[in-house]
């Protein structure tokens, strides 16, 4: 049985930078067993860049203690 605790998924929401609107696209990491959760809000606005990172977090099985690391490796 697999120790993996922690689900990533998608957060879509509405971003403003100098009066312009856009989509922005973050993760969401969430305890499977505690249901506690933390949200990464507009990391990028590539929908498809941030699910292939979601779909590696999951797929890998990621501590959550790493995720910011991560997210930061991803925008250098």
């Amino acid at each position: 049985m697999s120790d993996f605790q922690y689900l990533y998924s998608l957060d879509e929401s509405e971003c403003e930078i100098d009066g312009k609107a856009y989509v922005g696209y973050g993760i969401r990491v969430q305890n499977i067993n505690t249901g506690e959760g933390r949200t990464f809000r507009d990391v990028s606005t590539s929908k498809g860049e941030v699910e292939r990172l979601i779909k590696l977090c999951n797929d890998l099985e990621l501590d959550a203690i790493h995720l910011e690391d991560v997210i930061e490796d991803m925008l250098v």
